[in-house]
Formats: structure tokens, sequence, C-alpha cells
């Protein structure tokens, strides 16, 4: 009973009853008026709907919730129950499932999901999240197929609500067009949690502030770019900003950047920042950002990936929310410039980074644009990639700076031949590095960055060749499996002028066989489905977060599998077809085998046999049958054959898989006779008495003088006998492009000197195997210059491993005694004394060094930059500057060290972890110091374990943000 303390009256049990029923009734319709208005409380909570239940011709959700739709219930099908929403075949649209939902929150991110049951016709129906008119909010998707079961496919999209969306409510529907009856189920509508919406992502959120003069500025550029047609930028382009990600702010010259009018609709601009020093936003100076359509949303991050992971140069890539002057602007793409972070980031030397500009080109585009409308028809020879000059980024520095003109002038000289095709690919390029960019370019279909005005080059002064710069892949969704790099048809239908010398570089047969070779590997189903593997839940996150403003972009991984699968398949010849062969009487050479190719790419001859399954008598040489292209006249070469050979066997550049063809045993068709043109191997330059034994060779004990340059191609192995003693003189040098094996003893050591200062150098290059050099002495060194061609070791070893024992490297006159540059090595009593300038400089390593002296040396005892090192019972006297310098983000483990004499004793810089298990250190101006010299990059760390300190005039010196952890104290600079 219920009892009222006010008039103390008894209610009876019915009475009660109706109280309450009638209280429910209210609160239940209050319910209802009000979940129809704010969909539901918890905004966090799904709406679902599974068409199971109808009233009043709406759908009716297990919450009481109300849903459009409900006249179109059907039991003819059913994801799940035994209803589903039928959409006619009718004239006209047909509207399904519907809910308008209130209490919106702007920056909210929704996701709307129905399955469709696959059929004929369903491609015309579509999901759409739309806001009131007067919003201008609207998106539909026909895409986003996550899941298939039991005949029903998974339509999804995601949408973020604008920061200034002023809408009261959202709509959330599906239509078809009435092209064929479409059943659907099981609706869901859901707000989602940043971190859910994209799990394996982040995006930035940056702010750019500008005043009202320089926003005034880029609205007048852009004005003028819509009445010429394009944009066109100077010096006097640029206006100052702000940019801000969160609480750091970062001033920045910005511009307009882009050629097409498609880099400036609507308020989507996009822009070029430079960020002012001392800063650096995300380890960049200079930057883009742009629409992401622009390169194809994020397939050009894809590729970027694809790019890195082969060790390809190539720009950071990724997206960012942004914001201007306080208006959402919604998603961008950021991408570095070409600026030396580009290069350190990815663990390459300093050296000019260069191209072919193109003023004239577009000077000729807005003539042509202004006159009738067109652009790239009958474009003048002014705008021709032959004509255009070569010139390179951050011009001021490069020419102020001594070493980066000569660099320069001799990337310049390189890049002209290429314009020119008068030089061997091999002479200028990077061959491995230059292969796999158009490998890859080719397997992603990513040819926009191949037309001549937008490629880029980074001259490496190490090997004094050029390697592209990935970057610009796409401008649309990628061409259906063309080989653009390779096949004639893309190159001659109109496309010569855009792409210059390419067809040149594509003639090169040494190139050619190492472009097929990373073609055939990239395309592979193995290698590209682990790639994918890798990389997909990254682009998977990127897919869903650009989908919030490009519902309709839809990139899958079979789309991708599909398209290196069809160049796979391009790749391989026919077996018995490919190759047409036939005996040819010739009146002087008597009887020859007449060969023609009839396979799209190159391919080259092996030798002989009477089987078609066995290889009887190989070449000697490969022959080179230059690929055929539908419509040109046959191209053959004659060789001598065995006279009873019945088969040819031959297989395509750069791959091991054999194939074979008949010998027709009646005549040639009649042919054209082109001179034979076999493989040039680099021949081995040397005037000493080398033994030679197959690939290796051989130099005996003995004491010799070298006054010619020694030059080994790779492919073979050096051995140099212990005892033996080289003087090297009249400037000449050592160069290896093989492994080289010094096989000195403690009694006999190898000698390697110059009685005359004038040794340009001792140096390994690329070599393909591990070198060792064990009791060597390298006396009286300089190092490499030729003809700008300069390095700065007496003893180098690039991109070649290598094991030192019991070595000297002294008095030589250069600016490091020994230069490691990406390589693994193990230094084991390694003795340098009396050099100029730094005694050991390792670039981008991962090595041990123990046991090692460095005595008297002008600048750093050892300088390790991006390598992970541990240097153990070491001894560093009298230094000109560090004893042990570490930078640019390396990790070096030391212990037993000891520092007699330096400037600094052990350096932490530029994002770098130093760990020293024990040190002593004495008569040094500063013990410890950490710091940041880089704004690009960030700051130190050092750990001291123990150390001793004798006459050390200050113990440390620490930069602001940096640590130095001694002895278990951490001290941070301030």
């Amino acid at each position: 009973m219920l009892l009222l303390d006010k008039n103390k009256r008894r209610f009876s049990a019915r009475k009660i009853l109706l109280w309450l029923l009638s209280g429910s009734l209210i609160l239940f319709l209050g319910y209802l008026l009000i979940t129809q208005r704010s969909g539901v409380d918890n905004n966090n909570a799904a709406i679902f709907c599974d068409a199971e239940t109808v009233k009043d011709q709406k759908f009716v959700t297990s919450e009481g919730l109300l849903l459009g739709g409900g006249e179109k219930q059907s039991e003819d099908f059913a994801f799940s129950g035994q209803y589903s929403c039928r959409l006619p075949k009718a004239d006209g649209m047909q509207f399904g499932f519907s809910y308008k939902l209130y209490n919106v929150e702007p920056e909210g991110v929704y996701r709307l999901s129905v399955w469709r049951r696959k059929g004929k016709g369903t491609g015309g129906s579509f999901l759409v999240i739309s806001g009131p008119k007067s919003t201008g909010f609207y998106l539909n998707s026909s895409g986003g197929v996550k899941e298939e079961s039991k005949g029903w496919e998974l339509l999804e999209m995601q949408a973020q609500v604008p920061g200034d969306y002023e809408g009261d409510y959202l709509n959330f529907y599906i239509y078809s067009e009435g092209k064929a009856p479409v059943y659907f189920d099981d609706m869901k509508i859901k707000r989602l949690d940043s971190e859910i919406a994209f799990p394996d992502f982040s995006p930035r959120k940056m702010e750019l502030e500008i005043k009202d003069q320089a926003y005034r500025k880029l609205v007048r550029k852009r004005d003028e770019a819509y009445e010429i047609g394009l944009l066109r930028t100077n010096d006097d382009s640029w206006v100052k900003g702000l940019l801000r990600e969160g609480k750091e702010e970062f001033p920045v010259s910005l511009r307009l950047k882009g050629d097409w009018l498609d880099h400036l609709q609507g308020d989507k601009w996009s822009f070029r920042f430079k960020v002012k020093d001392p800063f650096a936003w995300n380890r960049l100076k200079a930057f883009s950002m742009h629409t992401p359509e622009a390169r194809f949303f994020a397939l050009e991050w894809l590729l970027h990936q694809l790019w890195e992971r082969e060790d390809v140069l190539t720009t950071r890539y990724d997206f960012v929310d942004l914001r201007f002057n306080g208006k959402a602007l919604g998603i961008y793409a950021y991408e570095e410039h070409f600026d030396k972070q580009l290069l350190e980031y990815r663990s390459r030397r300093e050296g000019p980074i260069i191209r072919m500009t193109e003023e004239a080109l577009w000077e000729a585009r807005i003539r042509q644009v202004q006159g009738t409308g067109l652009s790239n028809i009958d474009l003048p020879a002014i705008a021709e990639m032959v004509n255009s000059d070569i010139e390179p980024f951050k011009g001021k520095r490069t020419l102020n700076s001594p070493n980066l003109k000569a660099q320069f002038d001799i990337a310049q000289n390189l890049l002209y031949e290429y314009q020119q095709g008068s030089k061997a690919a091999s002479e200028i390029f990077d061959l491995t590095r230059t292969a796999r960019y158009y490998a890859i370019t080719d397997v992603m279909g990513a040819h926009h960055g191949v037309f001549w005005h937008n490629q880029r080059f980074y001259y490496n002064p190490v090997l004094s060749r050029l390697e592209p710069i990935g970057y610009d892949g796409f401008s649309n969704r990628p061409w259906n499996y063309k080989l653009f790099s390779i096949a004639k048809t893309r190159i001659e239908d109109g496309n010569v002028g855009e792409l210059g010398a390419i067809r040149k570089l594509f003639e090169d047969e040494e190139f050619i066989r190492e472009y097929m070779k990373h073609l055939y590997k990239y395309s592979s189903p193995e290698y590209m489905g682990a790639f994918l593997d890798e990389s997909w839940n990254g682009m998977k996150g990127r897919l869903d977060y650009l989908r919030l403003e490009f519902p309709k972009l839809r990139i899958t991984k079979a789309e991708i599998l599909n398209r290196s699968k069809k160049i796979q398949e391009k790749l391989l010849p026919y077996n018995n077809h490919s190759v047409e062969a036939s005996w040819s009487p010739h009146p002087k050479l008597g009887q020859q085998l007449q060969l023609s190719n009839l396979h799209e790419l190159p391919l080259e001859v092996v030798g002989f046999g009477r089987n078609a399954k066995r290889l009887r008598d190989s070449l000697e040489q490969s022959l080179a049958l230059p690929a055929y292209y539908l419509g040109d006249p046959r191209a053959y070469r004659f060789v001598k054959a065995p006279l009873d050979s019945r088969y040819v066997f031959y297989k395509p550049f750069g791959l091991d898989t054999i194939y074979s063809t008949t010998i027709r045993p009646w005549g040639p068709k009649d042919g054209q006779l082109l001179k034979a043109d076999h493989f040039n191997p680099k021949l081995l330059k040397c005037s000493l008495p080398l033994e030679k034994e197959g690939q290796r060779l051989r130099l005996r004990k003995g004491e010799y003088t070298l006054d010619q340059d020694w030059l080994i191609p790779e492919g073979y192995e050096l051995y140099i006998d212990a005892g033996t003693s080289i003087d090297i003189v009249g400037g000449a040098k050592v160069l290896s492009r093989s492994p080289v094996r010094l096989l000195g003893n403690s009694e006999e050591p190898v000698l390697i000197s110059s009685s005359d200062d004038s040794a340009q150098g001792f140096t390994v290059l690329q070599a393909g195997g591990p070198s060792s050099l064990d009791y060597c002495i390298f006396k009286d060194l300089n190092t490499l210059n030729k003809d700008g061609w300069t390095l700065t070791g007496a003893v180098t070893f690039y991109e070649s491993d290598v094991v030192i024992r019991n070595c000297v490297i002294r008095d030589n006159h250069c600016e490091d005694a020994l230069n490691i540059i990406r390589s693994e090595f193990e230094a084991d009593a390694l003795l340098i004394q009396n050099t100029p300038f730094d005694g050991f400089d390792a670039d981008f390593c991962k090595g041990t060094i123990v046991n090692s002296n460095f005595i008297d040396i002008g600048n750093d005892g050892t300088d390790f930059s991006g390598s992970r090192i541990q240097v153990k019972h070491c001894n560093y006297v009298r230094c000109g500057d560090k004893g042990l310098s570490v930078g640019e983000e390396s990790n070096v483990f030391a212990d037993q060290i000891r520092i007699d004499g330096a400037t600094i004793g052990a350096a932490a810089k530029d994002l770098s972890h130093l760990f020293i298990e024990s040190i002593s250190l004495k008569d040094c101006n500063q013990g410890f110091a950490a710091y940041q010299k880089k704004a690009e990059y960030g700051h130190s760390k050092m750990v001291v374990e123990s150390y001793q300190a004798k006459n050390v005039r200050y113990l440390h010196t620490i930069a602001p943000r940096c640590i130095l952890e001694l002895k278990g104290h951490p001290i941070v600079g301030k």
C-alpha cells in the first residue's frame, strides 16, 4: 500500500495500478517525441533498423524510433529476420530507409551502413548523409563495400560535420535510380569517436593565419590565375603567415601553389610554405599543402611508402586537417619540398637537387590557353625539354658554397647529357635506384611524375651520379596496365615532348636489364601482397579519414594486386612464339641464324640446342634482341650457331627464366641486316701484373708503382697478398666496384702509400659483397677529386660492407682519413693518426669499433651521422674538436673510452642518443655536450653511467630541452 503523509489516506490497489499505467504512457509518448527530434540521448549509441516491424508505414526500431520507408517492407529476401526494404524498378528515384537526427555536433564523425542484396542494377543505389538545403552539406556514396555474406554486401560511408555547420539536423537515407529492384536490410547510424574512426591514422590538426593585407594579395594572385588560365608565381608572390599545431606556432612565408586551376577551386587553395629560422614543422623547413584529390588521394601516400621501402629517394607525404583564418578547409595533403632535409631524412650525403626549368613551357601554354583555349598542341621548340635550362633548388646557397657549386657543375653536365641522349645511362644515373624508381612507377601506374618538367634529381657526390626523386605520381586514377615507361606507343602518341629523353634511357640495355629485374620483382603477387599486407592498415586509416570529405573514394587491395598481375603477364614472353628463328646463308660468313623478337620487351639469346628442354651450346656473351613495336619494321640479328641446332634459347632481360623456340627448317623472311649489338662489359683497367682466375683477381707479393688509375668493375674479387707495397703517384687512384681482400699479416703488412702525396684515394663503391682489410697501412693519401667528382675520405667504402683488422691510416691529406657510408662494418685494432680533419667519419652505418686509437686528429676523432654504432676500449689522444661526436639521429653505445686532449670529450646532437658505460676524460675544455644544431631535428640525450675527469674546464654544456643523465642524475638544458 501507498501512504501519503499529508492526508494519511490509503489508496486501493486498482487506483494505484491506473496511476502507474497513465504515468508510464505519458513517459513513453514523451520519449517518442523526444527521440524523433533528437535521435537518441547518447549520440555514441547506434540507431539500428532491421526492417522487421512497421507501424503507420514507418519502420520501428527495438527502441521505438521511427524511420521512413516502411511502406517498402518486403518478405522476398532478408539479410536477417524475415523482412527487408525493397526499392522497386520504376521511373525516377526510389527512397527507402530514412532518419532525421537532431542535436548534431559540429566536427562530429558519423557512419551510415546498410546491407544490400547483390544483383544486376544495384550499382544505381546510394547512401546519403545531408543537412538542410541552406547548409549546402550533401554527401553520397555507392561504394565502400566492406564485406560479403550470404549473397549480400555491406555498404558504408562516413562523414564529418563541418566545424561551422549551422543546420539543426542531419538526414540519413538510401535511394535508388529505379533501374532495377534493390533490397536493403539492417541499416545502422552511429556517431564515432575520432580514434575509433581512424584506428591506424591520427591526422594532425593545423591552423593557418594571415593578415588581411596578405589575404588580399593571395586573392589577387588567384584572380590573375583565372584570367590567364594558369598560376604563375615569382619571388613577389610570398606573404607572411603563422602556422599553428596545438600550442606550437611556426612563423612561415607562403604563396599559392600549383600550375593548373584545380589547385585554386573554391576556398580550397594549395599552398607552398617556408618555415622561418630557427623553427621547423614536423622536421620540415619547406613543404606544400594541397587538396588530396590533386594526387588521387591516398594512392600517392601508398606510392611513397613503396619508394621508401626500396630506398628510392622520395618526399615525406601525409594528410592534415587545415583551418585558414578560422575557417575549416577540410583535409589537405602535405608534401616535403626539395631541400637538404629530404636527403638527411633518407640517409643521403648532402648534394645538389636539380631540375630542368619549365618557365618557357608554361609561357607557351599560357599563350595557347589565351589564344585557342587549348594547351599542349604543337608547342614551340623553346618549350621542349632539350632546350630547357638546368637549375638547382636552393640556388643561392648552392652557388655560395664552393663544394656545392662544384657538385652542381657536374650534376648539370650529367643532366645535360641525359637531355641530349648523348651518354650511356650508367654514366649518368645510379642505375639500380633509377631502375627501382621507374619499375615502381609502372607497377603503381604513377606516371604523372615521369613527364620531364616534373622530374627532380639528386646528385650523389659519393658516386658522382644522379638519382631520381619520386613524387607527384598521380593526377587521376592510374591508366590501365600500361608499361608507360617503355611502351613506344605511349611515348610517341603525342607525348614525346612531355617525356623527352626517356626513350633514350629505355634504349640503354644495361638500364633495361636492371629495370626489368625490379619490375618483375615488384609486380609479383608475393612481393606486392607482402607490401600491401604491411602497409594496408595505414592505408585503410587514411582512406577512412579521406572519405569524410570524399565519400565516393574507393581504392581496394584487389585493384592494386590486379594491376600488378596484369603487368606480370606483359613481362613474360611466350615459349616457342616470342622469337622467330631461321637459317640464312651469308656470302662471306656462311650459314647464320637469323633472329627477330616478337615480344614487346627486349630479350636476350643465351644459346642453342637439339632438344627444347636442354640448353647445349651457350653463348659466351648473350645477344640482345630489341623490343618489337607493332607497326614498326622487323629488326633482325644474326649469329653463328652449331649447324645441328634445332632450338634457340632466350630469356627476358634481368630474369633467369629461360624459354626456347624452334628454328624453322625453311628459309627466312626478308629482313634488314643490323650490326651485331652485343653487351659491352666494363673493362678491367690496371697496369699492375694481376693474375686472373675466372672472376678472381690476385696481386702477388711485390713492390709496385701505380701511375695510372686502377679500375675494377663489378663482378670480380680482388686479393692483394701479404708483403705487397703499392706506391700511387701522378694523381692515380684505386676505385673498385667489387669486394677487396687485403691479406697482410703482422710481419708483412700490405702498404698503400703515395710518395708524391698525390694519390686520389682508395675507394670501394657498391661492391656487392663484403670486403676485408687485414694488417694494412694506408699512408700519405689524398681523396678522389676528378673533374669535380670529389669524395672526402682517403679510404672510402660506400654501400660496401667491410671488416677492418689491425690497420693503420695515417699522414693523409683530406677531410676524412676513413669514410664509410651506408654500410655495415667491424673495426678491430684500428689506428688513425695525424690527419688534418676527421679521423673516422661513418654516415648512415651500422657497426662496431673496438681496441682502436685515434691520435693527433685535427677535428673529430670519430664522427657518426644517422648511424647505429658500438665503441669499446678506444683511446682518443689530442683531438682538435670532439673526441666522440654523435649526430643526426644516431644511436651509439660506448664503453671503456679514454679521451686525452680535446675541445669536447663526447657530444650528442640532433635527435641522437649516446649511452656511455664508462669514460675517462683528461685535458678537455668541455667534458660532455648535448645540443640541437639543426632545426629539422630534435633534442639529444646522453647517458653516462661512470666517468673520471681530470683537468676538464667545464664538465658539461646542455642546450635547451636536451638531456644529460650523469650517474643516474638527469640534467635538462634550459
